[in-house]
Order: structure tokens, then sequence, then C-alpha cells
């Protein structure tokens, strides 16, 4: 989508992932917003997103904050995909803030 006047076209789940940073401060809270207003499982169940939406969305915080390694981000993604992989590909927000293995930042 175009905007205004700009060179460049907006990728829009980046400029919303960095808007929820800006609120909540830090990559796992960012992450948890994120999931919670893209889920489509409002009021039914946990929240949850497609494992490749967290993944863009985390590779993204994580290279913006500049502070996670590569490596880091790499390891914790592994096991959050083989964490997820009973659930059709679906991460769910207790699956990366309430595992004490998780460490996104």
């Amino acid at each position: 989508m175009w905007v205004g006047q700009m060179a460049e076209e907006i990728e829009w789940l980046k400029f919303f992932i960095l808007a929820c940073s800006s609120i909540a401060l830090t990559i796992a809270k960012s992450l948890k917003i994120a999931c919670e207003i893209l889920s489509t499982d409002h009021g039914k169940e946990e929240p949850q997103i497609p494992f490749s939406t967290f993944q863009h969305l985390y590779i993204y915080l994580a290279d913006v904050d500049g502070e996670v390694s590569n490596a880091h981000v790499h390891s914790m993604l592994i096991y959050l995909q083989q964490k997820t992989a009973t659930s059709n590909g679906m991460i769910k927000i207790s699956d990366f803030i309430s595992d004490p293995k998780v460490i996104l930042e």
C-alpha cells in the first residue's frame, strides 16, 4: 500500500510491531500485544497467530533492537517451532511468555 508521497511501500506488519514495541518496551511484551491483536480467536481461546508471522515479527524486532544475536534468535525460533509443531503451526502467548526456556531478549 502506498501512503502519501512516500517513495517506498510500507510493510504494515513491521510498522505494526514497531507501534507495539513503543507501548510494550520489550520484545516479548511487544509480541504478546501483537498476538492479542492479530489473533482471530478473540475470547474463545488463548490468542494465537501463525508461527510464520511470529517468526517474521521476532526476527525484525530483534534486528531493530540490535542487542539480540542472530544465533540466539535462531535457537529460540527452533525451540518454539518444535514446541508448536503439534498445534497446526500456530503459536500461543503462553508458548513464549510462560516458558522459562524462552528468553526473547
